[in-house]
């Protein structure tokens, strides 16, 4: 389950791939986190593709007030047609979060780093999952731990711990 996502695809490009009329603009964003307004695709009330921006989350029926949301924003594959904070949204509410890329952590020693997977083709990631032969992960800047963080540093190689001395 993926918390972090980049999306470095430009709105003239999401326009051309996805056959739309028009898309509202967004900056490239390095490092999406949950809660966040990002660009979606779904199906507008005249049956057409549409790109709107939206709050990165699920919204159980249940839900009164956008205030108290509950931090959900993914669902299971196997789980989402039957759980109720996702059953409806699945059934009247689905729609496309184009991605071009996510991020895992791996620990070393007591640090969390940032690892970003990014497919060959912006089309094939937006579309199905990808064997791991066609990602390419490397590491990148710590910066990114903190969601407040954006911007093409985000995506930069770590900097290099200098010794006491100034060697690295």
């Amino acid at each position: 389950m993926c918390t972090r996502v980049t999306l470095r695809l430009p709105p003239e490009k999401m326009i051309e791939l996805f056959e739309l009329l028009n898309a509202p603009p967004y900056p490239l964003r390095y490092n999406i986190a949950p809660t966040q307004f990002i660009p979606i695709i779904r199906r507008s009330p005249a049956a057409q593709r549409e790109c709107v921006m939206a709050r990165w989350g699920l919204l159980p029926h249940w839900t009164a007030s956008m205030e108290k949301l509950p931090g959900l924003f993914n669902a299971r594959a196997e789980s989402v047609a039957s759980k109720p904070s996702s059953r409806d949204a699945f059934r009247h509410r689905r729609c496309l979060i184009p991605v071009d890329g996510f991020y895992e952590w791996k620990t070393e020693g007591r640090k969390k780093l940032p690892c970003p997977f990014t497919p060959v083709s912006a089309l094939e990631a937006m579309l199905a999952p990808l064997p791991p032969d066609l990602m390419e992960d490397k590491p990148v800047n710590p910066w990114l731990n903190n969601s407040r963080n954006e911007g093409p540093q985000c995506y930069e190689p770590p900097p290099t711990e200098r010794s006491l001395w100034g060697n690295s």
